[in-house]
């Protein structure tokens, strides 16, 4: 895909990863099942939230 940019576990939105693309990208942890935080995973879902509302 040509990632410039290095993305971790649970970071949220990623932007437009493919060229002549209008889909946003997001990276967000499966809700349970893994040592991240329940509190920063609710942000993230928060986040996709608040962009499908725009």
């Amino acid at each position: 895909m040509g990632l410039k940019k290095k993305y971790f576990s649970n970071c949220g939105n990623m932007g437009q990863l493919l060229r002549n693309s209008d889909t946003t990208f997001f990276n967000i942890a499966f809700p349970h099942g893994n040592a991240i935080p329940d509190a920063a995973k609710i942000e993230r879902y928060k986040e996709v939230k608040e962009f499908i509302l725009k």
